[in-house]
């Protein structure tokens, strides 16, 4: 028995062992824990691959460059309505691409612009072109301009700008006004189309004077009709 006990005992030691403190059903240690590798970080590849991106950006910058030739030409810094005359400060020098279908003013040419009246509303952020500019003063021929003074009420509560299309019409006599009930040289609701040149700042008595243009023949009663406060204003769209 106590050699049964022995081998038992043997036994005991060579299947049971302890792993931090706890028992094991085997008694072949365990394989140790290693930790994964970090990464190793390679500075010649970082470098190498700044140096790409660089070269890449400049090689971009020389394909952007190459795809067309570009020129100076003029721009339009500051608005100037329609009838005004272009002045130095308005223009403002920009480079864009060669391009046929465009047909923007050269820079080189700003001296002979400077002066020009604006032929239609210049915007600024544009490009200005020939064909938005004129040599003749309004009234141009075949035009009469006529300044009507009118009451701020009278106008829309958005104002008016030049080259707005107007339809004038002749309102009746006030009473105890001297026209009236001898006849007046236009009736009242005939119409007379205009186009606003310009708009005044209100005075002091709430009139505003907006020059106008009429065909030639209409100014002379035109000018009546304003003289006497007899002129109701409608706006009309504006073509295109």
């Amino acid at each position: 028995m106590p050699a049964l006990r022995t081998r038992k005992h043997a036994a005991d030691e060579v299947g049971t062992t302890t792993v931090n403190g706890t028992a094991t059903a085997s008694g072949l240690p365990r394989a140790p824990q290693i930790a994964p590798p970090g990464r190793r970080r390679r500075p010649k590849w970082a470098l190498a691959g700044v140096a790409v991106m660089v070269v890449g950006g400049l090689l971009g910058a020389a394909l952007y460059s190459a795809s067309g030739d570009r020129v100076s030409v003029i721009g339009i810094a500051e608005p100037v309505a329609f009838g005004e005359t272009v002045q130095a400060s308005d223009l403002v020098e920009v480079g864009v691409a060669e391009d046929p279908r465009l047909q923007p003013v050269p820079w080189s040419d700003l001296d002979l612009v400077v002066g020009m009246i604006a032929a239609t509303d210049l915007t600024a952020g544009s490009l200005l072109t020939m064909s938005a500019l004129t040599t003749s003063s309004s009234p141009g021929a075949g035009q009469e301009l006529v300044p009507v003074a009118l009451q701020v009420s009278q106008l829309p509560a958005g104002g008016l700008r030049p080259r707005d299309e107007l339809l004038l019409v002749a309102t009746d006599p006030a009473a105890g006004d001297p026209a009236a009930g001898q006849g007046a040289a236009t009736g009242a609701g005939e119409q007379l189309a205009a186009m606003v040149l310009r708009v005044g700042v209100p005075g002091s008595t709430g009139l505003v004077v907006v020059d106008v243009l009429v065909d030639s023949g209409n100014g002379a009663e035109l000018a009546v009709l304003a003289a006497a406060g007899r002129v109701a204003v409608v706006v009309l769209p504006r073509d295109g």
